[in-house]
């Protein structure tokens, strides 16, 4: 069974998605494009931007290896400043790199999402979808009892 990119990566379904307890993935679609990004909400310590980087590297692969070799995306958005040789984000990304972001993000033309999988495992997807549902559920709720703590702390901070 061949599926399109579109099953895989579907932008509008959920705004916004926590992974790893610190770190929002959000996909939106934005006029002719998609944009994936990356925001790390919560302080990694130093080199926790390399962290998002990362994340981003690994995404693009798996996008490359599920839409063939020659899969790119249209800009490459980095969250960190210029260095001085940025020969390997252009060489590794294959696009357009912009330094100096908001945001860490892949954006890629709307029409890639009809792109086909001819290895697609209807069978195996609706199995990682469950496990997917399961973490999601287990984040969300460590994530419900960070705020009531955090909220909690500061409000004791304020009225001793």
């Amino acid at each position: 069974m061949t599926a399109s990119f579109s099953v895989i990566v579907s932008p509008g379904k959920s705004p916004a998605q926590i992974l790893d307890r610190g770190t929002l993935v959000q996909l939106e679609k934005v006029d002719d494009a998609v944009v994936l990004s990356c925001l790390q909400y919560r302080s990694a310590g130093r080199g926790g931007g390399i962290i998002v980087e990362s994340l981003l590297a690994t995404i693009c692969s798996a996008l490359r290896e599920l839409c063939g070799r020659d899969w790119f995306p249209a800009e490459v958005h980095l969250a960190r400043r210029v260095p001085e040789d940025s020969t390997s984000f252009r060489s590794f990304f294959r696009a357009p790199i912009r330094f100096n972001q908001e945001l860490t993000a892949l954006v890629f033309p709307v029409r890639h999402l009809g792109l086909k999988v001819s290895t697609a495992d209807p069978q195996l997807r609706l199995a990682l979808q469950r496990a997917v549902l399961e973490l999601e559920a287990i984040a969300r709720a460590d994530l419900v009892d960070e705020l009531k703590r955090s909220l909690h702390a500061q409000g004791r901070r304020r009225h001793p």
